[in-house]
């Protein structure tokens, strides 16, 4: 019979608050812009390594690093700071939206209204 041993226990110094009623109320907003959110998708749910995941959203790898580095921050501080998390804004383009002129119009700002420049 094999030996069993003692799972060690880790230590940890951060104190986290949780607002679990969906209300945001008074507290800090973070946001997460499309692409970041994007980023963490195609890198950290689809473990793209980052030259693919930087292919697909048509950005150089060191762009996409940065992106994702900035994603990263910003969903970690909203986690341990009890933020909350709001998704929108950024400079991207949406997939499919091509025009005759085979281009894509480049949305800025929030990205949900006709704000867009043609490039």
């Amino acid at each position: 019979m094999a030996s069993v041993e003692a799972k060690q226990t880790g230590k940890v110094s951060l104190k986290v608050t949780v607002n679990s009623n969906g209300d945001v109320g008074d507290l800090e907003v973070i946001e997460l812009k499309r692409e970041e959110l994007e980023a963490l998708s195609l890198a950290d749910m689809q473990r793209l390594e980052h030259e693919e995941a930087a292919r697909l959203m048509n950005v150089s790898r060191p762009t996409f690093s940065r992106i994702l580095a900035q994603a990263r921050r910003s969903v970690a501080t909203a986690l341990v700071s009890g933020a909350a998390l709001q998704i929108g804004g950024g400079d991207f383009m949406h997939v499919g939206e091509a025009r005759p002129g085979g281009f894509w119009p480049r949305v800025t700002g929030s990205g949900d209204g006709p704000s867009t420049e043609e490039e």
